[in-house]
Order: C-alpha cells, then structure tokens, then sequence
C-alpha cells in the first residue's frame, strides 16, 4: 500500500530512477561485435592466462578443456545480458506507473493544490517557510492552519488515490 504523501515524497527519485534505467538499457543492450579473427584471439589469451594463485586447493576432477571453458565462458554474457535487461525493463516499468499515478493524481487536484505539493515536497520548503514565501499559496496563514490543510489535502489524496489505483491498495 502506498500513501499519497509517500508518492510526493519520492516522485523526484522515480522520475531520477527511471531515466537513469533508460540510459542503463540504452547502452547496455548494444551488443559489443566482435570479428572473427578477434574472437579467436580473445580465445587463445584466456585460453593461456592463467588464474591469480590465492593459495586455495583446486580441484583436479574436470574433463572440460580449457577452450571449451573459454568458450562458453565468452557465450554466456549474452544470456546474463538479456537476463539484465529484462530486469532492468521491469524496474523501469514499476517506476513509469509510479510516474503516471503521481501526474494523474496532480492533474486531478486545483491550482493551489498543485502549487502546495509542488513547494512543499519538490522545492522543500518547510510549513513555516511557505507560510513566508511570497508565491505560496499559504502566505500570511498560520502554521497550524497550514498543517490542517496539509493533512486534508492528503487525506484527499489516499481517497483519489484508491480510485485511481485499486490495485495499489
């Protein structure tokens, strides 16, 4: 279950999350092409390096060669990147709906409204200091005053929020 306030608090983090998972897939999913003749060195210098000695027993049962190992070792991050992306894909789809549930809520409340959660939990403001700034549209109220219409503009907006989004609930 998710609270409106908490969705305010954390709108700038998702809209920052999401782009940073788009740059992520959108570098990430550029295969690097390899030639063939690149490709077959590569083999050769994993196949002739050897591994740090860090002093540990090893194991001396494997029938696998060693190019065979390399081999598979250099298919194998295709398939990790594709897990990746998908990963990556579905945290990008969780904060996309996160994003729209917060643009639907917003288009849905008054002016004044709006500009009440755009200085108290975009631009950070405390109650005090919007009560003092002069394109608030709490200037001039009182602090207790202020921390009433708080607490009913996001009581409001759990009550929109459930309509909006049953499934969050």
């Amino acid at each position: 279950m998710i609270s409106a306030e908490w969705l305010f608090k954390n709108h700038c983090d998702h809209v920052s999350m999401a782009r940073l998972l788009e740059i992520q897939l959108d570098t990430e999913i550029i295969p690097i092409v390899m030639t063939e003749q690149e490709r077959n060195e590569e083999i050769a210098a994993l196949v002739l390096s050897r591994p740090p000695f860090d002093g540990l027993p090893k194991a001396h049962g494997g029938r696998s060669n060693s190019t065979e190992r390399v081999v598979l070792a250099l298919e194998q991050p295709s398939d990790t990147l594709k897990k990746h992306s998908a990963e990556l894909q579905k945290q990008l789809s969780v904060y996309r709906y996160l994003i729209k549930t917060y643009d639907s809520l917003i288009s849905i409340l008054p002016e004044t409204e709006q500009q009440f959660v755009d200085f108290y939990y975009n631009k950070q403001l405390s109650l005090t200091g919007m009560t003092e700034a002069a394109g608030s549209p709490v200037f001039g109220l009182s602090k207790t005053t202020v921390w009433t219409y708080k607490s009913k503009l996001l009581s409001k907006c759990d009550s929109l929020l459930r309509c909006l989004c049953p499934s969050l609930y």
